[in-house]
């Protein structure tokens, strides 16, 4: 096909990314942040008093993020007009993804006009490189140095040579994520498999060697500059996903992230598709993509993503791209022209269905509209989760003011915050604190807004730090809360302060109420030892729980609240440690019955006296909470809860949830080994 064809994909490409211009994540600001402490002098810094910290997983997006705002510093624009840029780069290297993967197809030897187009086709209409084509974070300019990668390595120019130009883009591959090393594997890896031994000589020398040595020394870098062997973001996000999940409860997506983006195409029409290639084509080339794009599925099944659009796919669409290509070729081929234009027009109206439903699907989860339908510069329509915050705020608070919000990147930068992310993103403290009493999530540790009188460690810590604000998206807030948002936070420590206008965000001020004893105290960071996480061995009425029984038999100690069936009588045996533990608090947020019952919670060390012991008498359909901060602190391993109803027939009691507050060794040692006391 001439070559002007390219054009009119790259053309059709750009009119299917404008119905996507409104999309935006937090986390495309980021960078900016990491950018404007480098710009200040500070190194890279998300805030004033946890130090350098590598809160960000695209060393290179960071590079040019700094090169952007500096741009609009001295243009003297306002900052918002970053994103405008860095989009408008994106959506270059987008393009330039769809001409590369026309180039590579047209020149590929038994490519014919029908596979073309398909393949061509499939890039086009993918909806997660038009998504993130339209977004100021590394994912399409992460893709196009894949693309050329692959264009360079896999499908090269007949009797081409590698040189420094692939060096380079490998290189800056390597650095453009921190699991670029993954793609860049997978994809010099299954070429160096079908190549004869001068190829992959010439490959190792030129390519190999050199863009292993700029990693290497890129590694050496950030471990010295860095005091963490993995950035924080691989630890509150990746990392738990790598291990058993017996001590710690996930809160994980309903389907597999790699499942999910194959149902999306259909999985037996496209993985079929995929294969005629294959069985047919018979090239190095389609053999080299297969094992390329299979090595980063499998990785991809493993870690997935919360972000809308399947990014992490972006760079293998090309891989796709060939297979898909090579496959309507081969039917061509086989069977008559006809029979391929029939199969690559059949396969447009395909993929044409698959980007309208992802774009139904965009309107419907990120409640935005088409840019191409509904066109305006009004940066709320761009902004949307966050740029009414941000008016709402400035004149309340001044650069570098300390707030605390787990969205890290827009309002922070845009509002120059001295800010903790409470998520652990771009937190050391939050990313390394030892405690499970949480929930890990797809985007980082959480803990549920309250305003319980319990501060676990993460709450104790923003105390600790005192931020004048603490913000949290009013979807979490009601959430957390049944549905309302409450006065006040953390037991009255933060008092409401206001919704903004688009009811996104809530905004909570400091109270009156006295941080010191956070500031002075270590034991005030606890977390709650019998936590679900925690339990060792556990039984009821004498009759042993099994392990993966323990969360559903006790749910009100992972926060819930649960019932249970006293006949007359109910016991609970809860051992939690293996040695015993200092507690300082023990919580019930809720006992109802609809008889007359005695309540007994009894604390055991490991030789069984009873070190703390306390009855409550719950009247008749009149509930309660309690508690209990005990004087001094008692070492103990086991909790018993024992209930018997007043009237010795069957009654039922309902428990809210229930924290024995206390402190792990492991939790002591970090809090003494991180934090100054007092508080400097």
């Amino acid at each position: 096909m001439p070559r002007w064809t390219g054009c009119v994909f790259a053309l059709l490409f750009v009119l299917h990314c404008a119905n996507y211009l409104y999309f935006f994540v937090d986390d495309e600001a980021i960078p900016y942040v990491f950018a404007q402490n480098l710009l200040d002098g500070n190194g890279l810094r998300y805030n004033s008093f946890e130090g350098p910290v590598e809160g960000y997983s695209d060393f290179l997006q960071v590079l040019v993020a700094t090169a952007i705002l500096e741009i609009v510093h001295l243009l003297q624009l306002d900052k918002v007009h970053v994103f405008t840029i860095n989009k408008a780069w994106s959506l270059a290297c987008g393009v330039g993804v769809v001409w590369v993967t026309f180039r590579m197809l047209r020149r590929l030897p038994g490519v014919g006009a029908p596979g073309l187009v398909a393949g061509m086709m499939f890039v086009v209409l993918a909806g997660p490189l038009a998504v993130w084509s339209c977004s100021s974070l590394e994912t399409a300019t992460f893709t196009f140095l894949i693309s050329c990668l692959v264009a360079w390595v896999i499908a090269p120019p007949t009797d081409a040579r590698p040189g420094w130009i692939v060096a380079a883009c490998t290189a800056a591959a390597l650095l453009a994520r921190i699991d670029g090393f993954v793609y860049v594997g997978a994809v010099i890896g299954s070429a160096m498999l079908v190549r004869g031994s001068r190829e992959r000589r010439d490959l190792f020398t030129a390519v190999v060697l050199p863009s292993l040595a700029v990693f290497t020394i890129y590694q050496l870098w950030r471990i010295w500059y860095f005091p963490d062997l993995l950035p924080p973001p691989v630890m509150t996000k990746v990392l738990y996903k790598l291990r058993p999940h017996a001590h710690v409860i996930v809160q994980g997506p309903t389907e597999n992230y790699a499942a999910a983006f194959f149902r999306m195409y259909g999985v037996v029409p496209f993985v079929a598709l995929c294969a005629v290639s294959l069985g047919w084509a018979r090239s190095r080339v389609v053999v080299a993509c297969t094992v390329a794009a299979a090595v980063v599925t499998a990785y991809l099944a493993v870690v997935g993503d919360w972000m809308f659009g399947f990014r992490f796919f972006g760079p293998v669409l090309p891989l796709f791209a060939v297979l898909v290509a090579s496959s309507v070729t081969a039917i061509a081929m086989r069977w008559r022209t006809v029979v391929g234009w029939t199969v690559a027009a059949s396969c447009t109206v395909w993929f044409g269905v698959v980007a309208s439903a992802l774009f139904e699907r965009y309107v419907k989860l990120v409640k935005n509209e088409s840019w191409l339908a509904h066109p305006t510069l009004d940066p709320h329509r761009y902004f949307a989760h966050y740029y009414s915050l941000v008016e709402r705020m400035r004149g309340r608070v001044r650069p570098g003011e300390r707030t605390a919000y787990n969205q890290a990147g827009f309002v922070p930068f845009m509002l120059d915050l001295d800010n903790i992310d409470n998520l652990g993103l771009c937190s050391r403290f939050f990313a390394r604190l030892p405690t499970t009493d949480l929930l890990m999530t797809e985007v980082g540790r959480y803990e549920p807004p309250t305003n319980k009188p319990v501060q676990r460690a993460g709450e104790a810590y923003l105390l600790y730090r005192d931020p004048a604000f603490v913000i949290y998206p009013a979807a979490l807030v009601r959430h957390a809360n049944e549905q309302r948002i409450p006065d006040a936070l953390f037991g009255g420590y933060y008092r409401f302060a206001f919704e903004d206008k688009a009811e996104r965000n809530v905004v909570y001020i400091r109270g009156s109420q006295s941080v010191v004893p956070f500031k002075t105290d270590a034991t005030r960071f606890l977390e709650n030892l019998a936590h679900v996480t925690h339990v060792r061995r556990a039984s009821v009425n004498g009759a042993t729980v099994p392990q993966r029984d323990i969360s559903t038999t006790f749910p009100w100690l992972r926060e819930n609240t649960g019932r249970v069936t006293l006949a007359p009588r109910y016991s609970a045996d809860v051992t939690f440690a293996n040695e015993d533990e200092p507690v300082y608090q023990v919580f019930v947020s809720w006992l109802s019955t609809h008889a007359p019952v005695t309540v007994t919670v009894t604390l055991e060390d490991g030789a069984g006296t009873s070190l703390f012991q306390q009855k409550v008498e719950l009247v008749e359909r009149r509930p309660g909470g309690f508690h209990w901060v005990l004087p001094t602190a008692v070492r103990v391993r086991r909790v018993r809860i024992e209930a018997e109803a007043h009237t010795g027939t069957p009654a039922r009691l309902s428990i809210g949830d229930f924290p024995v507050q206390g402190q792990t060794r492991a939790l002591s040692a970090y809090i003494q080994r991180t934090l100054q006391f007092p508080a400097p």
